[in-house]
């Protein structure tokens, strides 16, 4: 699980003790200036298999297919970040021109996050 927090104009997630060791990071700040998009994903889901021929490829992290996908991936020649065991409790940032195009980490409250983010996003 990961705690969210806006700190000055940057995004912070805290990732947990058990995630952190799956997902090979411990915190992730975002710039709020690069997120373009946070959203509640429908229909996510943990059966992806990464495979050269679809263009997925798993850099560092775990993927273990219907439970759990943690750390840095490259899907459609783009990087994203993944920290999610419940698709029930995630959110989706979509970046500009950040290291990683998508992050998609579960938070303990989806839509308290995705409305607390929204609003650091109208004060920037």
């Amino acid at each position: 699980m990961v705690s969210a927090k806006i700190d000055g104009n940057d995004l912070v997630f805290d990732i947990s003790l058990s995630h952190k060791i799956f997902a090979l990071k411990s915190q992730m700040r975002i710039p709020l200036d690069k997120i373009v998009e946070v959203s509640i994903p429908e229909n996510l889901k943990l059966d992806v298999v990464y495979t050269v021929k679809d263009h997925n490829w798993r850099v560092a992290g775990s993927n273990i297919p219907y439970l759990y996908r943690g750390g840095t991936f490259i899907e459609h020649g783009k990087k994203v970040f993944w920290d999610v065991h419940n698709t029930n409790k995630d959110i989706q940032l979509i970046l500009d021109n950040d290291f990683y195009a998508k992050v998609y980490i579960e938070v303990d409250n989806p839509q308290e996050a995705v409305v607390t983010i929204n609003k650091a996003l109208k004060r920037t």
